[in-house]
């Protein structure tokens, strides 16, 4: 439309500039009018030209602001395309995620089970006598990081010191030459053995109660070590045999802590 107006306009300045005669002095009453309408051409000229000019100026800043529009637009196809990329790239990402949070909780489930056997296998260490196999127990439970038994941990620790103390207990009561000389076999008097036996019964009772474990916040307790419990129980009824003369007093058996209970281990 801009086009069209300007085409035309210069269209009629190019027919008035053609076609109007400036007037001469001298000229008649039509000639003066001539001129009148000559000057008003001439001032719808510059009018018209001043138009013209501002069309043109016009017309240029449109195309600049088509240019700037045309610019926004191939920008704007461009950032929609890179967001469509992202989006893609987001659900890639949350696909990922949910793929590793899957994995997560799997190994979460296989470290708890691999936690719950190591408890299961360091508690299990307390109903056998003590070896090596103690202290492997011991390495793996102090790896789980969600031990909700924290005293296992302790008395598995403690383990090793309560065997060394009453292993050494029975073996100084073995070597008792005392105890040996009184013998079941003996032919002093009964009354003589039986005082003298008594005697020696309440030191080995003494002994044996006073050693580490039977001292420990876990002996006959929840947290006992159920072996040394029962390795207790049957000393102190050998000791009591001993007392009434049923017996000699011999621990070799029980200082070789497998034969106690024949234990295939």
């Amino acid at each position: 439309m801009h086009k069209i107006l300007l085409l035309l306009t210069m269209i009629f300045l190019s027919v008035l500039n053609s076609n109007a005669v400036a007037p001469k002095d001298g000229d008649s009453i039509e000639d003066s009018l001539l001129k009148v309408r000559w000057d008003s051409l001439n001032t719808i000229k510059a009018r018209l030209t001043n138009e013209r000019n501002t069309l043109i100026s016009f017309n240029k800043t449109i195309k600049g602001k088509l240019s700037e529009l045309s610019n926004a637009k191939v920008e704007a196809q461009e950032g929609l395309a890179s967001l469509n990329k992202d989006s893609v790239a987001i659900l890639l990402l949350q696909d990922s995620l949910t793929d590793l949070r899957k994995q997560l909780d799997t190994y979460t489930l296989y470290i708890k089970y691999a936690e719950r056997c190591a408890i299961k296998y360091a508690n299990n260490k307390l109903y056998y006598p003590y070896d090596s196999s103690v202290e492997t127990a011991l390495d793996v439970l102090s790896r789980v990081k969600n031990n909700p038994y924290p005293q296992l941990l302790d008395i598995l620790q403690s383990y090793h010191s309560y065997y060394s103390d009453f292993v050494a207990t029975l073996d100084r009561v073995q070597h008792d030459k005392g105890a040996r000389a009184v013998s079941a076999k003996t032919s002093i008097r009964s009354d003589m053995m039986a005082k003298i036996r008594n005697d020696f019964a309440k030191d080995y009772f003494s002994a044996v109660s006073h050693t580490s474990y039977c001292l420990s916040p876990y002996y006959k307790t929840s947290n006992r070590i159920h072996y040394m419990d029962v390795l207790v129980r049957e000393v102190y009824n050998a000791i009591a045999k001993y007392k009434a003369g049923q017996r000699d007093l011999i621990f070799s058996d029980y200082i070789e802590f497998g034969r106690l209970f024949s234990i295939d281990r």
